[in-house]
């Protein structure tokens, strides 16, 4: 059986593991960051791996969280949002897949980019009234003149 490339996200989880100084990126990290996202998703392709935001981060050295207040940061924003986007686009085209299917992946849509379950509801100001109700008040009526 041949052996599975070693998995880059697994390498990091040592480094992780009880530190609490995650890497803090620069501006002269930006092409460092940018080819690992790169990385990170040809490794998910290569090895028919699902894109997830965690995923990403392990591969960035960081959490989740931080990798979200990095989206935020003006030098990195653009470059965490498109990767944010390209891990959203995997989602939803699982969700139009029946094999792919599940309540997780449309769970993870709601809570991580702002899809909703909508309902319409109409309101108007008219009362309705059954055909029974009708009829009496057309007999109270009639009985007044």
């Amino acid at each position: 059986m041949p052996k599975e490339e070693e998995n880059p996200i697994r390498q990091k989880y040592a480094s992780l593991l009880g530190n609490t100084n995650a890497k803090k990126y620069t501006e002269k990290d930006l092409p460092k960051v940018k080819q690992k996202i790169i990385d990170y998703f040809e490794w998910c392709d290569k090895n028919e791996k699902p894109y997830t935001m965690s995923g990403l981060a392990l591969e960035l050295g960081m959490s989740r969280n931080t990798l979200v207040n990095y989206g935020k940061d003006e030098l990195f924003c653009d470059l965490i949002s498109n990767a944010k986007q390209i891990v959203e686009n995997q989602l939803e085209c699982k969700l139009t897949n029946k094999n792919d299917y599940c309540i997780g992946i449309f769970l993870s849509l709601k809570n991580n980019y702002g899809w909703k379950d909508q309902q319409e509801i109409k309101s108007t100001n008219e009362v309705a009234f059954s055909p029974i109700e009708d009829a009496m008040n057309a007999l109270k009526e009639s009985m007044k003149e």
